[in-house]
């Protein structure tokens, strides 16, 4: 798109720009979002060059690459007749994984909070909008912006949110923050101020919120959940002294030691539930791996929400078992 923005390239390039899109599409169907968001900056593009012809051509060779890879991956799962399958797992699957993620109050928001202004990526936002403003390779900058917030969108609604998510938002924000000092280094020859002393006059908190973000909040986040940590232990511990080495149990929780502590196997292929709830399909096959275990204990973490079917199962097989515990909630088979 650079390079057909600065006039670098010929309409035959939109060829490999559809096998491109082709071949990532196949590898996660989410991106043709992004491709979605391109090909509108190109189309306005176009237009505005009153290239209306050329506009056409360009879908029609993108459209041709596109069919290169689709078609081909798609002659050879018919022949092999698993053409039902590869749709389901590439493209059905992932866009069923589309969910709002669930933020589990203050603990999570932190963290999100903190990454995006200790990594500079809230402040790329503010720069993105001042260098569009400024002109100069416009389009290109309109589109880097664009993707840069489709990115941050599709992390916040993956189905379950981690930092690390935010991560494929750097590069984006990285060339934002570039042209934006590119232009204020222009706009302030002769007087002396740098564009690198300007920004770091502007960011000079952020390796404050970096040290925050990988020292302070793990320290908080560990106290934070000291009573929890001791109430898994002492769970686990009246689970190893009243089973038998070949019982099973399961931890409705987004932690797995307690099977260690209690040297227990889980009771279901998905040792956590956290994973595998995205979808009603998933959990359906989640409570009937627990029902057909046939856990002899269970354990539920109380800021951890059951499903009604999985309540209603427990409620009616298990019984509440006392071990002196506030943050989880410990049920022995009846």
């Amino acid at each position: 798109m650079l390079r057909y923005f600065s006039k670098h390239t010929r309409d035959e390039g939109f060829i490999q720009y559809g096998i491109n899109a082709g071949l990532v599409f196949l590898i996660d169907p989410k991106s043709v979002l992004l491709w979605f968001v391109a090909s509108l900056v190109l189309l306005v593009y176009n237009i505005r060059s009153r290239y209306k012809l050329r506009g056409f051509y360009q879908m029609l060779s993108t459209l041709f690459g596109f069919s290169l890879v689709v078609y081909s991956i798609g002659y050879y799962t018919i022949l092999n007749k698993n053409f039902g399958a590869a749709i389901t797992q590439t493209f059905s699957h992932q866009i069923g994984k589309i969910t709002l993620a669930q933020f589990s109050g203050f603990q999570d928001v932190l963290p999100l909070l903190l990454f995006l202004l200790g990594t500079g990526l809230i402040t790329s936002l503010i720069y993105g909008v001042l260098t569009i403003k400024r002109g100069g390779d416009r389009d290109f900058k309109v589109l880097l912006y664009l993707l840069f917030v489709v990115h941050l969108v599709d992390a916040l609604f993956a189905s379950h949110f981690l930092a690390s998510n935010l991560i494929i938002l750097v590069p984006f924000g990285l060339l934002l923050t570039g042209a934006y000092m590119g232009n204020l280094s222009e706009s302030k020859k002769g007087s002396g101020i740098t564009s690198q002393t300007s920004y770091l006059k502007l960011n000079a908190f952020l390796p404050l919120l970096a040290v925050l973000y990988l020292l302070v909040y793990p320290m908080w986040r560990f106290f934070s959940t000291d009573t929890l940590r001791a109430d898994r232990n002492t769970a686990a511990a009246y689970i190893k002294e009243n089973s038998s080495a070949e019982s099973l149990m399961y931890a409705w929780d987004d932690n797995a030691l307690v099977y260690l502590k209690s040297q227990r196997w889980a009771a279901a292929k998905s040792i956590t539930p956290d994973v595998y709830l995205d979808n009603s399909i998933n959990q359906d096959n989640l409570i009937l791996s627990i029902k057909g275990g046939k856990a002899q204990f269970i354990l539920v973490r109380k800021s951890e929400e059951l499903p009604e079917t999985i309540s209603q199962y427990v409620s009616e097989n298990y019984q509440v078992v006392d071990v002196n515990v506030t943050d989880v909630t410990l049920y022995q088979l009846k």
